[in-house]
């Protein structure tokens, strides 16, 4: 009968590691194999992105202005000149349209101005006369305010109607039209008190300063008499 071979002790073991490294060798590999797999995957992905990226910034259309910064560009070089005649032409057109509610009565504050002897708009041809564009000079100031005292007009609002045909002149208006153009806001300025005896203050007050003079030496002339008589 034919005895098989027994392995040694020392057999036993080499064949036991030498299936350990084998298996391990193999799980080492799997693993690499996947890691690799997963790198390539991740590779594909981030080629993919790249493309959508390119891919969209290809299919948006490169808008400009271009239009619209010509036109401007053209208008900025573009020269706009008008002749005299076409500005007074425009001015005359505004002036109309502002006069045509010169008279309206819808719509108005104060106290309108409805004849040319009124007393502001007296005061205010005047020094549209007088204006050198927006510029009034000092003397002729003393000489309006004392044109407006005459009719009654208190200093401040004198003062006030200059101011607005000032206001009016810098807005680049002509002088001549500034009367028209600011007829709105001359009405709110209050109407001077109506003179009963019809004359300039300065008259009025030398009359009161008379009548005062007067009744002073009545009293003493009743005096005298009085005093005489007894």
């Amino acid at each position: 009968m034919r005895r098989e071979p027994q392995m040694s002790h020392w057999h036993n073991k080499h064949d036991e590691g030498w299936s350990d490294g084998v298996e391990q060798s193999d799980v080492r590999r799997e693993l690499y194999a996947r890691a690799e797999a997963r790198l390539e995957l991740a590779r594909q992905r981030l080629e993919e992105a790249r493309q959508k990226r390119n891919g969209t910034k290809k299919d948006k259309p490169n808008l400009k202005l271009v239009g619209h910064i010509e036109d401007r560009e053209k208008r900025s070089e573009r020269k706009i000149t008008f002749s005299d005649s076409e500005v007074s032409k425009a001015r005359h057109v505004e002036i109309e349209d502002e006069s045509s509610s010169f008279s309206a009565p819808h719509g108005q504050m104060g106290d309108p101005i409805t004849a040319t002897n009124d007393p502001r708009w007296v005061l205010a041809v005047r020094v549209a006369a007088v204006m050198e564009g927006s510029i009034v000079r000092p003397e002729e100031r003393e000489k309006l305010i004392k044109m407006g005292r005459t009719f009654g007009m208190s200093v401040f609002d004198c003062n006030l109607v200059i101011a607005i045909l000032q206001d009016q002149a810098r807005r680049g208006n002509l002088p001549e039209y500034c009367p028209q153009l600011a007829h709105k806001q001359l009405q709110l300025i209050p109407l001077p008190r109506q003179n009963p005896l019809n004359q300039p203050i300065e008259m009025n007050v030398g009359l009161r300063n008379s009548m005062i003079v007067a009744a002073v030496l009545l009293m003493e002339i009743i005096g005298l008499w009085v005093m005489l008589k007894t």
